[in-house]
């Protein structure tokens, strides 16, 4: 959450575990939920004309209630993030449901999209490009790899623009 409030375009790491050394599809599912929760939140309140609805406080009044109002029917799932695999029902529902929990939703929408999804073909030349890239990275030795980390190859100059 706070990075989100903070302003950033892309958060990693979505669905790993153990220092990122795992993946888990359905822990994959569960922080998509999370980040529109955050996503949702860093929306904050909207305020217009519309969304303050003048005109229905004046008609409900103090001795009536908005739940009936058709302008509180047509935001109310606007204004709030409804999470699809948090169990939200009460207790007694919930168990009677079955007692699954967040994560046995999120591996139960794993299997759906497994299913469900067809993928785009990729272009036949974007292809080759990818495994031609793969076939180079694959043929580095260990020491090219680590050749970018000795400090020769790193630039330590001083940022462009930077200002004393």
């Amino acid at each position: 959450m706070p990075a989100v409030l903070s302003g950033v375009d892309f958060i990693t790491c979505g669905g790993t575990l153990d220092s990122t050394m795992l993946e888990s599809d359905a822990l994959l599912i569960m922080d998509d939920e999370l980040c529109g929760m955050a996503l949702r939140m860093a929306e904050g309140i909207r305020v217009s004309d519309d969304s303050l609805a003048l005109e229905v406080i004046h008609k409900v009044n103090y001795s009536g209630h908005y739940m009936a109002e058709p302008h509180t029917a047509k935001t109310f799932r606007q204004e709030h993030y409804l999470p699809k695999l948090l169990p939200r029902q009460p207790y007694d529902a919930w168990v009677k449901a079955g007692s699954r929990s967040a994560i046995d939703l999120a591996r139960e929408r794993v299997q759906e999209i497994l299913t469900e999804h067809e993928p785009v073909p990729i272009d036949v030349q974007v292809e080759k490009e990818m495994h031609d890239f793969r076939e180079l990275v694959a043929a580095r030795t260990i020491d090219d790899f680590y050749a970018g980390e000795q400090e020769a190859g790193q630039d330590f100059g001083e940022p462009q623009g930077y200002i004393a």
